[in-house]
């Protein structure tokens, strides 16, 4: 039986494995599945754009990846598959597209407890991102995110108990508001996005400083998001 494993180089004991390989990696060319140009390849064949499908960023490139290479494997046809890659939908509060305002699309991403999360849900959406980040303090250093977020964020509305911690490590390189609660968040972010973007709830704290748990934040941030003027939403 095949052996399914991501590829990277942080993985040196691949090649003692002794079941087949099939590999897959977003990240480098070179593994039997890849992410190319937005396009997800089996050995080099363009399978599937996967703008096509809901889940969005290479984490969920990945995931995509990995289930071609396991269909592939047990023979269920390529149309088979792509219809469940455009007809799946995420869990709620996983990059989850909430509303599309104004060409302003709303995802809402609470789940992103942390900085990984948080890093991941803005790497993995189209055009500038108007964030909406803060909550509990986990300890996290919040400057080691530059990287990902500068070129990609345009301005970030803070909230919660990091709030002042998050705009010192971020003040320097992007403009950032703090806000005193999510609904204010989401009428300043409505103020501010423009067509072409996506506001983006990704805290990338916990929540128990304003909610029960990340679900009540992301159903605070649907409904605040649906009070916003019903005529103008589209989704």
């Amino acid at each position: 039986m095949p052996r399914f494993t991501r590829q990277q180089g942080k993985r040196p004991w691949l090649p003692d494995l002794k079941a087949a390989k099939i590999t897959f990696t977003a990240e480098t060319s070179g593994a039997d599945y890849t992410l190319q140009k937005g396009w997800l390849c089996a050995k080099g064949e363009k399978v599937f754009q996967q703008e096509e499908s809901p889940l969005r960023g290479p984490h969920n490139a990945e995931n995509l990846l990995a289930a071609l290479a396991v269909a592939d494997a047990e023979g269920i046809s390529r149309e088979a598959v792509k219809k469940v890659f455009r007809s799946y939908r995420p869990l709620p509060h996983r990059c989850e597209v909430v509303a599309v305002r104004n060409g302003v699309t709303w995802v809402n991403d609470s789940k992103a407890t942390n900085l990984d999360s948080m890093e991941r849900g803005v790497a993995g959406m189209a055009g500038p991102v108007i964030l909406i980040a803060g909550g509990k303090d986990k300890g996290f250093d919040f400057s080691a995110s530059r990287k990902v977020l500068e070129g990609k964020v345009r301005a970030v509305l803070l909230l919660g108990e990091m709030a002042a911690k998050i705009e010192k490590a971020w003040g320097g390189f992007l403009p950032c508001r703090r806000v005193t609660d999510l609904a204010e968040a989401v009428v300043r972010a409505a103020e501010m996005a423009r067509p072409g973007e996506t506001v983006l709830l990704s805290p990338g704290c916990s929540s128990y400083d304003m909610f029960k748990n990340f679900e009540e934040r992301g159903e605070k941030y649907r409904q605040c998001v649906k009070a916003l003027p019903k005529e103008e939403t589209t989704k």
